[in-house]
């Protein structure tokens, strides 16, 4: 693979075990007890917990941290 930044470019080798993947909108469905979860929270003045995005694993892939 090769990443692009401002500046330059670095070609990275990956083993084909590595699992890849890139996020998709989803719905709700995902969301069952079991599943492996990743999100960030903020917490509002009244102390309520909210979160703009979850990920979930799906096929066998937990989401990156």
């Amino acid at each position: 693979m090769t990443f692009d930044y401002k500046g330059g470019s670095q070609k990275v080798l990956a083993p084909e075990s590595v699992p890849m993947f890139t996020t998709v909108p989803a719905d709700r469905s995902l969301l069952m007890p079991g599943a492996d979860v990743f999100t960030s929270m903020q917490v509002s003045a009244d102390g309520k917990l909210s979160s703009s995005r979850v990920r979930v694993n799906k096929g066998g892939v937990r989401p990156a941290q």
